[in-house]
This record gives structure tokens, sequence and C-alpha cells, in this order.
């Protein structure tokens, strides 16, 4: 008999139903910035990525404003769909790595993400002796819309057809060897902000000696948080343990 792809993709332990948005310390430590994004029901979409960020880079603020008004910003909300059991990598201190995840984050599942127009990135090759890399044909799209902008003047958000390649590109991201490959990430993108209720978050990350107290902070939150238990899970425990809770 043949099996239905949804019953065998659940026997497939390398993939997750899930997404995670870590936290981080910014100006604001993890845990502040965590409770901040419950409140507001928001991730903002604060940093530019992808192979089109020289563009950004180039034409500074004024001009990204001007793609950003015409639902083109570069900027994205940042996932990993690393399976739950494997998430204690992520929050590791590792040589070399410049962005530091924390324990704290916020579990969704990949359809509340996918409605939200999440998507896995696309990762280009660069190794040594691959001799067509990909990514010389992105970087030749995205010269053109940087040529196009510099001998028109403003980007023109009423003329932005030419530009539509830039919906694509904060989702490729070029690999060049081992320092430089980011791909075991399993990175998914949001571009611009992604709002939430909190019927869609499905767990939240933070250390296990802060559960219950940061549940009684959660509680405290927005009204819709009020009624809310959501459950809280350390990123350091078993796939077991995770589930005993996702399941109650």
């Amino acid at each position: 008999m043949a099996e239905r792809i949804e019953n065998l993709l659940q026997t497939r332990a390398d993939l997750s139903p899930y997404l995670i948005h870590f936290t981080r310390d910014t100006d604001s430590p993890a845990r502040v910035n965590l409770l901040s994004i419950l409140d507001g029901g928001t991730i903002d979409a604060k940093t530019d990525f992808g192979m089109a960020k020289a563009l950004v880079n180039e034409f500074g603020a004024e001009q990204a404003g001007a793609l950003d008004g015409a639902g083109l910003s570069q900027k994205v909300v940042c996932f990993t769909e690393t399976p739950l059991e494997h998430c204690s990598m992520m929050v590791k201190e590792i040589v070399g790595r410049s962005c530091r995840f924390t324990s704290y984050g916020i579990v969704f599942t990949k359809s509340v993400a996918k409605q939200r127009d999440c998507n896995p990135v696309w990762y280009l090759n660069m190794d040594v002796g691959n001799r067509s890399w990909l990514t010389k044909d992105v970087n030749v799209m995205v010269e053109d819309c940087i040529n196009h902008i510099r001998s028109g003047g403003k980007a023109d958000p009423a003329k932005m057809g030419r530009y539509r390649m830039l919906r694509l590109f904060p989702f490729m991201e070029q690999t060049l060897g081992v320092n430089k490959d980011f791909s075991w990430e399993r990175e998914w993108r949001c571009r611009g902000d992604f709002v939430f209720g909190s019927k869609d978050v499905s767990a939240v990350f933070a250390p296990e000696a802060e559960h219950d107290d940061l549940s009684r902070e959660i509680r405290d939150l927005a009204t819709a948080w009020k009624t809310r238990d959501v459950p809280i899970l350390d990123p350091t425990w078993s796939l077991e343990r995770m589930m005993s809770i996702l399941d109650t």
C-alpha cells in the first residue's frame, strides 16, 4: 500500500515541524528582549541580509527607505529549523562566530511561519573547484539594480517593477569553506517584520532555572497572554523531555 507523504515525514528525525527565533543580548538583555517581543506580538526586522545588502550599503538610509516603502526591503527576521533536540548547539559559543545566541527564544510551527511568507535560505556554493558559481549570476542581477538606481537617481517606489528580484535576494547567501558556511544552521527568514498572536506561539525557550519566574512574567504581559499557558522549554533538554511538555 502506498504511503501518505505526511505520515512518512513524521518518521524523519532530521526534519522539524518548528522554526525558532533565538533572542540575543543587545542594548537590553536577551530575556528582556524576549518578553518585549511577546508583549508586542512583533519581531522587528532590523538588519539587512542577503546578497543585495551591498545595494543598501551603497545608497544609504534614504534609498533603503524608498525600497522599504515599495515593499522591497532587505531587512529580515531570522529563524532556524534545527530539530529541537539539537538546538543546544545553536546557543553554544563557537570559535569565529560573530553572532552569539542565548538560550531564550520563541518557537513557531512551520505552518504559522509559512503563512507569514517565511522561506528557507538558499546557500550558494563558492568552494574552490566549483567553476560555475551561481553567485556570479546573482551578483550581476544585483549590480544591474544598483546601476539602474545610479543612472536614475532616487529609487522610485512607483516604478519598482525592475527591482522584483530584490524580493528574492534576502533569501540567498553564499558559502565559502568551513569558516563561511552557515548552512548547518538551517536558517529561514521573513522579509520585513514578523507579526504574530499569542496562539501562534508553540513554546518559549529559556534556561530551566528561570521557567517559573518567566511563566509569571509572561502572564503579566498583554491581555492575550493572561489566558495562555505557553510551554517553556530549555534548549539543552532531550527531545523526550521537550515533547513531554509540548504534548500536555
